[in-house]
């Protein structure tokens, strides 16, 4: 589960230390037992919970720029019937009362990593990717 550009991937329960990228801007937050930073950069923002050891374990990657893509080629921009054909299995369509999306969940439980694709009017407008271990 990663996000890919030119430059870099980005993956998912990596080190934060491991991108070598700025953040415009970093927060820092906690809650339920959990410690994390919000990391904002040019296209792309990552969320990285904090370990017991300090280590910054990456959770959370999103985007809304087709600067990065999936590790099947799936972009902002796209639309959602390259979705389809290139995430078949797993692949589920939901919507809530602001937003549509397609969800892709291998593991088709609760709680695990998952990639989320919002769309409108069958393009996709943003990617998120997280592991909804930490509740």
């Amino acid at each position: 589960f990663c996000l890919i550009s030119e430059e870099t991937i980005i993956e998912l329960n990596s080190d934060l230390s491991k991108v070598q990228m700025k953040p415009i801007r970093v927060e820092n937050g906690s809650g339920d037992g959990f410690k994390w930073t919000d990391n904002k950069y040019d296209n792309i923002e990552i969320k990285a919970l904090i370990s017991d050891d300090n280590k910054s374990i990456i959770n959370k990657i999103s985007t809304e720029s087709a600067v990065y893509e999936t590790s099947r080629g799936i972009k902002v921009g796209d639309n959602t019937r390259k979705l389809r054909d290139l995430y078949k299995e797993h692949l589920a369509y939901s919507e809530s009362v602001e937003r549509k999306y397609y969800v892709y969940d291998p593991e088709n439980d609760i709680g695990f990593k998952r990639i989320y694709f919002y769309v409108d009017d069958d393009i996709i407008n943003e990617i998120i990717i997280e592991d909804g271990i930490d509740g």
